[in-house]
């Protein structure tokens, strides 16, 4: 029975308007190839900052299916022929919506889920523009 469970997302698609950010990930995905899987599944979390309102934090981890996901997934980029999920929680104010969407569908066998670790990644936007990247690692 739960060999026939599948999880779809019908996602609208989305392109960052900092062009920072969009060059930030790029980087990030093609000098970390060991931790990036080319056509891989990743979620971006932003986390707004206290200090200053041009600063924020990212973080970047390895699409996981939980309980909490189906809910808050509304948007997608692809960078370097990568698909990152974004929340919907996401202020609209850091992109445009495009007019695509997709549908994606995981079959059971297909769902990917942690096997000892998550990808790890950090990322302060500084209220300069610019990023940092506080944490890399990367977990097998």
């Amino acid at each position: 029975m739960g060999q026939n469970k599948t999880l779809t997302f019908n996602l609208q698609q989305i392109e960052f308007r900092d062009k920072m950010l969009t060059k930030t990930l790029f980087d990030i995905s093609k000098s970390e190839p060991d931790c990036f899987k080319k056509n891989g599944f990743y979620i971006l979390d932003f986390f707004q900052s206290s200090l200053s309102s041009g600063e924020y934090y990212l973080s970047i981890r390895e699409f996981i299916v939980d309980d909490k996901t189906p809910s808050s997934i509304a948007y997608y980029v692809v960078i370097n022929n990568i698909v990152f999920f974004v929340s919907n929680k996401v202020s609209v104010e850091i992109f445009n919506v495009l007019p695509s969407k997709k549908e994606f569908v995981f079959k059971q066998k297909e769902i990917p889920y942690s096997v000892g670790g998550d990808y790890n990644f950090l990322i302060w936007r500084m209220s300069s523009g610019y990023y940092a990247v506080l944490l890399k690692s990367c977990a097998e």
